[in-house]
């Protein structure tokens, strides 16, 4: 029977040392071993065939490529992180002996956290975790899903976003862009909504998770507080909109992008917040226009506007106008569409667009906090856009025009001079209040005025005769109608 000794598979002493007292009592040996470490042991019984079986399945089964199999043959190898050597066991473009020291990473496997993306890709391409399959703890994709916003079908929702509900059951398909426009959880806001809000497209907000109706669950709202006192407050609406860590970035943008409110970097890689922001901003604009005004941007660069407004000469592949792998497209433009990362959005106390309309009351109602441009918009077709519904207290999203501004009255009583007079034009309609007034050019009988607020014409006439005037009611809104008016007679006072 052969001895027992302690084996370490890391001393390619006791690796030779062991092989030598193996060889030599291997011939009527026997090998049991009820559980893997026992190699590490060295209990051994068996033929030597046996026992170099089990250790090569033992080195599969751990993925370390420098176990007792490879030692039994080249003890010098044992040293699996052994900077010299330069061993890659997974393949992935780290040396073991990297992982081990510097990344703290699996060097067995190409993807230590088993989130989809491999270690390389995590360090260096997406700068993610790649101990963690969810960098920030609080978004709700693992980082595979949140590195790309690819949209096919532009609804606004990410390929992989789409992908992801789609392999838990639910209905979402990259090439239909109508089911950004579904509510796969009942909760009134479209999927599309919902994604750009950061929340589960399957789970429905109400009060249950979301006490201030800010679109931030309560739960994220009392670890952030918790973590930087001030951030957030599941009983003030308003904190979405405002920025806890002054980095241009605000308190819901940084959710919904994974970010930390209360630092102006989150990431581990060259990227800033903002930066990160307004590398998101290009892809949606990217998604919803196209490329040409980054093109035409692209078309107007100069080492000059390089030193200014890049990185100089880091990014002088920008202009060059080779096609090194013959696909058709310019290689600096290819370049340049990856890489830039355009200027960070403006900075505002209260309208980050400067559209007139407050941050907080876009946010309230869906509107886009960084675009100007939806002032002009009118989504619920009625008569205002959306600035003057902000303008007149009204809802952007409902059509709640009110009924046509229309004047009621068609004729005026008879009067007597010297007679006190009274008669009102009525009107109904339209945003009060109603303002009434004489048409230019036109008048009142002689004794008579008309009350600007009320319709009401009154007074005491001076003169006999018949009378025809125009009078003419706008609303709050300025919008506005007229009537002809008469009085057939004004008759003598006896």
């Amino acid at each position: 029977m052969i001895n027992m000794m302690k084996f370490d598979h890391r001393d390619t002493k006791s690796t030779e040392i062991f092989y030598t007292r193996f060889r030599i009592s291997a011939g009527n040996a026997k090998y049991s071993s009820s559980r893997d470490s026992d190699l590490a042991v060295g209990a051994a019984s068996g033929s030597i065939d046996t026992v170099l079986i089990m250790l090569r399945q033992q080195r599969k089964r751990s993925g370390w490529p420098c176990l007792l199999g490879w030692a039994v043959f080249s003890p010098w190898r044992c040293r699996f992180d052994d900077p010299v050597n330069g061993l890659d066991s997974d393949g992935d473009g780290l040396t073991n002996y990297a992982e081990r020291t510097q990344h703290h990473t699996n060097p067995a496997v190409s993807d230590t956290d088993d989130d989809g993306l491999t270690d390389p890709e995590e360090l260096f391409t997406y700068f993610t975790n790649p101990l963690l399959q969810k960098t920030n703890p609080q978004q709700l994709y693992t980082d595979y899903y949140m590195v790309s916003l690819t949209d096919t079908d532009g609804d606004q929702i990410p390929d992989l976003i789409e992908q992801w509900y789609n392999s838990q059951g639910f209905t979402m398909n990259k090439d239909d862009p109508l089911d950004g426009k579904g509510d796969l959880d009942g909760d009134g806001y479209s999927n599309t909504q919902g994604y750009l809000n950061g929340w589960s497209l399957t789970m429905s907000f109400n009060n249950n998770f979301d006490n201030d109706g800010d679109r931030i669950l309560d739960v994220l709202e009392d670890v952030w507080a918790a973590q930087y006192p001030g951030s957030l407050n599941k009983a003030d609406p308003n904190d979405a909109v405002l920025d806890f860590d002054n980095d241009g970035v605000m308190n819901f943008e940084e959710i919904a992008l994974g970010l930390n409110p209360g630092s102006p970097q989150t990431r581990s890689g060259p990227l800033t917040d903002v930066q990160v922001l307004a590398q998101y901003l290009k892809g949606k604009r990217l998604t919803a226009e196209g490329d040409g005004w980054l093109n035409a941007l692209w078309q107007t660069i100069t080492p000059t506007w390089l030193e200014a407004n890049a990185g100089g000469a880091a990014n002088a592949s920008w202009l060059s106008q080779e096609d090194a792998n013959e696909n058709g497209v310019t290689d600096g433009w290819e370049a340049f569409l990856t890489e830039y990362v355009p200027p960070a959005p403006s900075v505002s106390a209260s309208d980050h667009d400067g559209d007139g309309m407050p941050d907080a009351w876009e946010y309230r109602y869906n509107l886009n906090l960084r675009d100007a441009g939806d002032a002009q918009g009118n989504s619920d077709t009625d008569t205002l856009n959306n600035l003057e519904e902000f303008q007149q207290g009204r809802n952007p999203k409902v059509n709640d025009d009110p009924p046509p501004l229309q004047i009621t009255t068609t004729s005026l009583p008879d009067g007597t001079v010297d007679a006190a007079y009274s008669a009102a034009v009525a009107a109904t309609g339209g945003t009060e209040p109603h303002t009434f007034s004489i048409s230019s050019g036109g008048s009142l009988p002689s004794g008579l005025s008309l009350d600007a607020s009320s319709g009401t014409i009154s007074g005491t006439p001076d003169t006999a005769g018949s009378s025809t005037f125009t009078v003419n009611v706008t609303d709050a809104t300025k919008r506005g109608q007229s009537v002809d008016c008469s009085v057939d007679r004004f008759q003598g006072g006896g």
